[in-house]
């Protein structure tokens, strides 16, 4: 029944093309003689040709994260979260790998997408981190565009085993961080602030932060802006890479948001 279906479909077809009349037959002639043209044509070939040597990188990392609330007047920082080392997917637009002539110094265009949590707050003392569990968190969800100048060792080797890259670069875009926690850095409040510090000595509990420290709710997003370095081994299209990104944003109120993000890769490039 399903042969007897498919040539049913298939001498349907076949009449309906007969049957057309002279003024639709030319109209089909002259629509793929356009499309063939636009496939060839000069201005086709330069609105893509910044895309033929884009790739996606696709893979999986482990991170970590820490967002800082400085206060824009007297550049103290009012708390810190800290995030644990997480597997979480990479996903990244690249427009390609470009070299100035035949030397070993580049540059590329990308875009990068992450969204992460954090649950520790992190009180610091005479240079020493204490990590607390006070029931606070902060999710970061960010959206930038990186152009990044880079400088490859091995590019020229033949045969070439493996491509080692050094790169510095820009991070612009949208950022929007989430959240709340405990106002522990802040000497404004010198009750808090004895409070914390007791409990990186021992002598005070999580719980007698919560109980003394006021606590804050933040949700800002807009315009983000900051730095990357990065250091990467390449391999037949799979690369290892170690990084760090550094993202800042104003918020609507007297405090700047500050995230850094130290991450080790594993992904691979598929190219268009």
């Amino acid at each position: 029944m399903q042969q007897w279906g498919l040539l049913l479909l298939i001498l349907t077809m076949q009449v309906s093309a007969l049957t057309l009349n002279d003024d639709k037959s030319q109209s089909l002639h002259d629509c793929k003689a356009l499309l063939t043209q636009i496939e060839t044509s000069d201005c086709r070939n330069k609105t893509l040709s910044f895309m033929k040597d884009a790739y996606l990188k696709v893979g999986i990392n482990s991170s970590q994260r820490k967002m800082s609330f400085v206060d824009d007047k007297t550049q103290e920082t009012a708390f810190e979260l800290v995030g644990d080392f997480s597997p979480a997917p990479i996903f990244t637009l690249n427009l390609g790998d470009h070299y100035f002539e035949n030397s070993n110094l580049g540059y590329e265009l990308g875009f990068t997408y992450f969204s992460d949590t954090a649950y520790k707050q992190s009180i610091t003392r005479s240079n020493t981190r204490h990590m607390a569990d006070l029931q606070t968190y902060s999710k970061f969800t960010v959206l930038t565009f990186s152009p990044t100048l880079f400088y490859s060792f091995g590019k020229n080797h033949q045969p070439q085993t493996g491509l080692f890259t050094s790169g510095i670069g820009l991070n612009t875009g949208y950022m929007r961080i989430k959240g709340n926690a405990y106002l522990t850095e802040s000497k404004n409040n010198p009750t808090c602030y004895q409070t914390a510090t007791a409990f990186t000595k021992e002598r005070a509990t999580e719980k007698d932060i919560q109980e003394t420290c006021p606590l804050t709710t933040f949700d800002t997003q807009g315009f983000t802006y900051g730095t990357k370095i990065y250091m990467t081994y390449e391999y037949q299209k799979w690369l290892a890479e170690i990084s760090g990104s550094l993202f800042y944003q104003k918020s609507k109120t007297d405090y700047t948001f500050s995230t850094f993000d130290f991450s080790l890769s594993i992904s691979r490039k598929f190219g268009f």
